[in-house]
């Protein structure tokens, strides 16, 4: 399980980092605060 969310995490930073966002401006969106 560890793996998987692992995995997910470090996909969501990298589709984070190539459209240029921060964790707060996507946190933003997804609506968590």
């Amino acid at each position: 399980m560890s793996d998987i969310k692992t995995k997910l995490g470090k996909r969501i930073q990298e589709i984070r980092k190539k459209k240029g966002m921060s964790q707060e401006k996507l946190a933003e969106l997804v609506g968590i605060e």
